[in-house]
């Protein structure tokens, strides 16, 4: 297991943790059928649902479980 969470980067794309205040776009995007069905989850109905992510991606790094990167 991990302790630290790496970050990877080139010229074109950093791949970096998600964190709170990423909760807008992470919104944006697990509101998507289109996406949500990749997750098996139900699409998120409104912002305040989409504060559980960042805790739920960190939890599963923690475990050993996955890795979850933003891109910026």
């Amino acid at each position: 297991m991990m302790d630290i969470f790496p970050v990877l980067a080139t010229r074109r794309l950093n791949l970096i943790k998600i964190r709170q205040c990423h909760l807008n776009d992470l919104y944006q995007l697990f509101s998507d059928k289109k996406v949500t069905r990749f997750y098996n989850l139900l699409p998120l109905e409104n912002e305040q649902n989409a504060q559980k992510l960042p805790d739920w991606f960190r939890s599963r790094f923690n475990e050993g479980m996955g890795i979850h990167w933003g891109f910026s």
